[in-house]
């Protein structure tokens, strides 16, 4: 029914160019057809183009520039994108553990994560081979101040976990040996998932480290209060002799 009268109304305005109208007054004189112009003009040829170009920009437009940008994506940042996703299992076991995030919101923050690491390779002189370190120190940096500014829901967790990351420097163990044959191996992007990526050992991750710092200040404090109680004990001994 929609596509009856679309097509109806193209008839029409080409029907209305093909004809003149022409108003004659009282006084004999002709002015054309300057109001059924007007009047058509505004009731049915605005409309209509405001149709015809809503109809593009959804069912042509869009759809090629996504295509476009996906294509885009395939072909210049695969193997950068390889890399990324190494480290963004990696990141997600540091936030969750062995549990797993919410289908669509995983996908939510890996759109950003993908992001951030195209534009750090958009914007960087070096490769991810020479220099990977560094690489994935500003993916880093990008995506926490992006969490921090493009997510609806309270971004806290997964910001303080990279600016944790980032502090600790714990992230150096992300491109040992294991990742650097998977980042320098053909695979695609995709495909890089938990199950290819090999764990990293419990020494090397930010909740041994947050552990080990614990025990180390309880240990430093115990000392203190040791050495506290010691020179009590030898103030009050001088004073009774």
């Amino acid at each position: 029914m929609k596509i009856t009268t679309i097509f109806f109304f193209f008839l029409l305005i080409i029907n209305y160019n093909n004809v003149k109208f022409v108003v004659y007054c009282a006084g004999g004189a002709n002015y054309g057809d300057v109001v059924i112009s007007t009047a058509i003009t505004t009731m049915i040829k605005e409309p209509l183009t405001l149709v015809s170009k809503d109809l593009y920009d959804h069912a042509v437009k869009s759809p090629i520039e996504g295509l476009i940008s996906r294509i885009k994506k395939v072909v210049r940042y695969r193997k950068v994108l390889r890399w990324s996703r190494i480290w963004w299992v990696l990141l997600v076991r540091e936030i969750v553990g062995d549990g797993e995030i919410e289908e669509k919101t995983e996908e939510l923050l890996r759109d950003i994560w993908d992001q951030c690491t195209i534009s750090v390779y958009n914007n960087t002189l070096y490769t991810v081979e020479s220099k990977p370190a560094l690489f994935l120190h500003g993916i880093l940096s990008e995506c926490k101040e992006n969490y921090s500014t493009k997510l609806k829901h309270d971004p806290g967790l997964i910001v303080a976990k990279i600016d944790q990351i980032i502090k600790s420097q714990i992230y150096r163990f992300w491109i040992s040996a294991p990742y650097m044959k998977i980042g320098k191996s053909g695979i695609f992007y995709t495909r890089v998932n938990q199950k290819i990526v090999p764990k990293l050992p419990d020494r090397c991750t930010l909740k041994h480290l947050t552990s080990y710092m614990e025990d180390k200040l309880k240990s430093i404090d115990n000392k203190k209060n040791m050495d506290s109680s010691k020179f009590s004990f030898s103030v009050s001994s001088d004073t009774n002799s």
